[in-house]
């Protein structure tokens, strides 16, 4: 049934305009959305929505702990910064599954008959990741044999036992977090074919990134592969996607086509040489080719959820009535100054640290410092130098420190980054004193994360 929506939705939108697009959402938000209970204070609030309001909303910054009537899965993640459960129902997954599917046949991602992914499968409590969600339903919609593997379960046997019956995969989806560890377990042969098709999400697709995704391909004797690379949100779904054949690293491949399908977008222009937003919320029609923007999405799901920061800049390369072509180049994060050994330190403070692709969150990170009791701590992250710093009043234990990191999803990428060359140094007690006092002084802070 979703399918056969999703064929029919694809030749009904063949040709649309963004424009069009706008006021399809419109009508779905007034006919449906807001007709729903938990949205009856938005219905009384707005009356007849339309576009233009949003930029009249503020942001939102906090997704809402609203748990819908009907709702059929949860999710939890903490992909925007903020760890958050999201609900969702039958309409919410119909949705998604109508849009995924429409730009999958678009791109000529469909017909597949086996799939591989990748993924953080459940958290300590159980509940299921929004990742899980994907792989234990794609095969489902898509009609796919799909091997769904969490992190800890990657290895050669349930690789090679699932070629053997089914074949090899025809797309394979590893969140990036996994994709080193995973190049570093598995080596099966014939795991990809000439059409197979790699699918990145989860990060910005940085050329370390494409070389681990290349070797991945090479090891089938695989030189000339599809990647596509897909912009994707929990509290959104799809949000921007392309593919490209390609045989070596091509700067076009970070190239995005914004989906005007699953949300309504709204925009703040950000200057990259200062760090500022600006106040002025943009509609679509405002936005300039050749500028950076915070972006913010009004999601089409059965709860209303009016300029949700997803805390991430894009810039814009291309913008027609058609098309908004978009790069996605990182989280926001608050610029931060301060003198250090006479020389001036230029970082940004930042919720997950990026290194090499690889994603940690830096309070976990700062929760395994804290469990030792090392006091007042800053973590330096110099991506230049592949260096990670961790300034403390008093000694880390680095082994059981290790261990912690390695046992957290959401830390264990800092053992991976060491391996692929990243060097761990804690400083501390009289040495550590000069830049924590600088540092805490001037910012007010126990505790500090900071990327150069």
């Amino acid at each position: 049934m979703v399918r056969k929506k999703a064929f029919r939705y694809t030749e009904i939108t063949k040709g649309w305009k963004i424009r069009d697009y706008i006021e399809h959402l419109e009508n779905i938000f007034n006919e449906v959305v807001l007709n729903y209970e938990w949205n009856k204070f938005w219905r009384r609030h707005l009356g007849v929505f339309d576009y233009n309001q949003l930029s009249e909303l503020g942001i939102t910054h906090t997704w809402p702990n609203v748990r819908p009537a009907g709702t059929i899965a949860t999710s939890v993640t903490t992909g925007t910064i903020r760890r958050k459960k999201i609900y969702y129902t039958k309409f919410d997954v119909e949705k998604f599954w109508v849009v995924s599917i429409k730009y999958a046949v678009l791109q000529g991602g469909l017909p597949a008959n086996t799939g591989l992914f990748v993924s953080s499968g459940y958290d300590p409590n159980c509940i299921p990741f929004t990742s899980t969600l994907v792989g234990e339903t794609g095969g489902y919609f898509y009609d796919v044999k799909i091997l769904h593997l969490i992190y800890s379960e990657v290895s050669n046997e349930r690789i090679s036992k699932f070629i053997r019956k089914y074949g090899s995969f025809d797309g394979i989806l590893i969140f990036v977090t996994y994709l080193h560890r995973f190049l570093n377990i598995v080596d099966v042969p014939n795991m990809v074919h000439e059409e197979s098709i790699y699918i990145h999400t989860g990060d910005v697709l940085s050329y370390n990134v494409f070389v681990a995704i290349k070797k991945l391909f090479q090891r089938s004797n695989v030189s000339r592969f599809r990647i596509s690379n897909t912009y994707v949100a929990s509290e959104g779904g799809i949000l921007g996607t392309n593919m490209k054949l390609v045989s070596s690293w091509n700067p076009e491949v970070q190239d995005i086509k914004l989906i005007p399908d699953s949300a309504l977008y709204t925009f703040r222009e950000f200057d990259p040489e200062t760090g500022q937003l600006e106040e002025k919320m943009c509609l679509v029609d405002e936005i300039k080719e050749g500028c950076y923007y915070n972006l913010y999405i009004t999601p089409l799901k059965s709860v209303f959820v009016p300029n949700y920061d997803l805390g991430d800049i894009v810039y814009v390369v291309k913008k027609t009535p058609s098309e908004i072509i978009i790069r996605v180049v990182g989280r926001f994060g608050v610029p931060v100054e301060f003198e250090l050994g006479g020389r001036i330190i230029r970082a940004k403070e930042a919720a997950v640290i990026k290194m090499s692709g690889l994603s940690v969150i830096s309070d976990k990170l700062l929760e395994k410092c804290g469990n030792q009791g090392v006091g007042k701590c800053l973590i330096l992250v110099d991506n230049s130098k592949k260096s990670v710093r961790i300034y403390s009043e008093r000694k880390l234990n680095m082994v059981r420190f290790l261990n912690e990191c390695s046992r957290d999803p959401h830390t264990s990428s800092l053992i991976t980054a060491l391996e692929l060359g990243y060097r761990l140094k804690n400083i501390y007690g009289d040495d550590a004193k000069e830049i924590l006092n600088k540092y805490f002084e001037q910012f007010r802070k126990k505790h500090g994360v900071l990327v150069i």
